[in-house]
């Protein structure tokens, strides 16, 4: 009988240490994303540990993350996305990782400011205009 008692005092020391997960799901805004961008943003935010479920919405630019909050934080998400190169709720995109992407929407800006850039085209001295 001391045995049995024993056992069950055990046992509900060990279960009342156990931590329960504690799910949560928040929303908020992603700056600066276009198509070719979803599939980055939503990585960036499942790489972050004990992220379980990341959907961005393009047309509404808010992201959707479920998460245990034993074990990460909106802040932490947040920040491994601005990290990737986007703004995401108050923070704000890596200069550099935003640089670099590779999507459409970057592509676009890169070729507006090319064409605004002055052409310094040096040009043979039969084909200038006199």
């Amino acid at each position: 009988m001391k045995t049995i008692h024993k056992l069950l005092c055990i046992l509900l020391l060990v279960g009342s240490t156990t931590v329960i997960a504690q799910t949560t799901t928040s929303k908020f805004s992603i700056k600066e994303g276009c198509d070719g961008c979803q599939t980055k943003i939503e990585s960036a935010a499942q790489s972050v540990n004990g992220v379980t479920s990341a959907k961005w919405d393009k047309e509404t630019q808010m992201m959707e993350v479920t998460y245990d909050a034993t074990k990460t934080s909106e802040a932490d998400i947040q920040k491994s996305i601005a990290e990737a190169g986007y703004g995401a709720g108050s923070f704000e995109a890596n200069a550099e990782a935003a640089k670099n992407r590779d999507c459409c929407q970057v592509i676009e800006k890169k070729e507006a400011d090319r064409s605004q850039q002055p052409d310094n085209t040096i040009m043979p001295p039969d084909k200038k205009s006199n």
